[in-house]
């Protein structure tokens, strides 16, 4: 596992590979923005919209890998119109990028333009892709968040049953990953999965 951990660092922030055999070799890998750029995302399905879009209205856009999670929030929505009185179907358009290819989904939405005001992305989604020359691009909540935030004025929440603390190995990458390119701690910006989400959510949605 910490072995993979050390890979997967160093595929992320491209450092330089040395394979040693009778002599050693210097290989170089594509960086990840090398291989952002040859990823043909517009091939990738299209977010389901889950109301009427008003372009009107702020959207929100969920992302997860596991799609039966929708579920919870419709039901974190409801209780958020039982309790604070507001219709979030109502007064958003709510847009999802859910499955095996959640990352890819919200990235093609991303890229072509499409209206985003608020984002709430499940961290390790793992969405991988295999290119011919045999690299391989795995997108997780981070990357869809970091590209949020540099390509528009979104807000963004990330949502996690992982303990966000550089103790738990797997979380570490992504904790580093997001304090690297956005100079902040990734917890300020988190919900947990695993306790009540109604308020935080709420709060979340009324920011400006």
């Amino acid at each position: 596992m910490l072995n993979w951990i050390k890979r997967l660092y160093n595929k992320y922030f491209n450092k330089v590979e040395i394979e040693c055999g009778a002599c050693c070799e210097l290989k170089i890998k594509y960086s990840r923005e090398d291989l952002f750029k040859m990823l043909e995302y517009k091939s990738y399905p299209n977010v389901e919209y889950r109301n009427e879009y008003d372009p009107n209205k702020p959207t929100i856009l969920i992302m997860d890998d596991i799609i039966d999670t929708y579920s919870l929030y419709e039901i974190d929505f409801n209780k958020i119109k039982i309790k604070y009185k507001q219709d979030i179907f109502n007064a958003y358009n709510v847009v999802t990028a859910l499955g095996a290819e959640a990352g890819f989904i919200a990235y093609k939405y991303i890229m072509e333009g499409n209206r985003v005001d608020y984002a709430i992305l499940d961290i390790t989604i793992g969405s991988i892709v295999k290119f011919d020359n045999g690299e391989f691009l795995d997108i997780d909540g981070v990357d869809i968040g970091l590209c949020i935030l540099k390509n528009t004025s979104a807000k963004v929440l990330f949502s996690t049953a992982h303990s966000l603390n550089r103790k738990n190995l797997v979380m570490e990458y992504y904790i580093t990953k997001f304090e690297e390119y956005q100079g902040d701690d990734i917890s300020k910006f988190a919900i947990s999965k695993n306790s009540d989400r109604v308020e935080p959510i709420y709060t979340f949605l009324q920011t400006k």
